[in-house]
């Protein structure tokens, strides 16, 4: 959504997870952070948007002692925004999970992450580059 709570349709929005420390501390000045797309997906005509993970074997490397960090990033032509946030992973009977409470919890909590975006750039609908 904008600053002034109108929604945003079809905002592109991108889950990445993060690499482990251990890639992170290999890293020089001026490498690029290796980033892995693990999900997408368009916002609705009211701003809307759901992501599941779909890159499971990425979230897992990304790992460490199951604790895992995502980038959230929405943008439309005009507008971008960004988040980033922890999980923790957990195991089900059906697979991998991540506990929405992003710290772990007994029992686990198996309910979806929310990430309330609120898009900022130009307030007009036409923006110049």
């Amino acid at each position: 959504m904008l600053p002034d709570g109108r929604g945003v349709p079809g905002a592109n929005v991108t889950l990445y997870v993060q690499p482990n420390p251990a890639v992170i501390a290999k890293l020089k000045p001026g490498d690029r952070i290796p980033q892995v797309v693990v999900g997408t997906a368009v916002t609705s005509g009211d701003g809307s948007y759901g992501i599941a993970p779909a890159n499971w074997a990425a979230i897992m490397r990304s790992a460490t002692y199951g604790t895992v960090n995502f980038e959230l990033m929405a943008q439309d032509s005009c507008h971008v925004w960004m988040t980033m946030f922890g999980s923790q992973i957990i195991h089900t009977s059906t697979g991998p999970a991540l506990d929405s409470t992003s710290a772990g919890s007994e029992p686990p909590q198996l309910t979806p992450l929310h990430a309330h975006l609120v898009l900022t750039g130009p307030a007009t609908a036409k923006c110049s580059s």
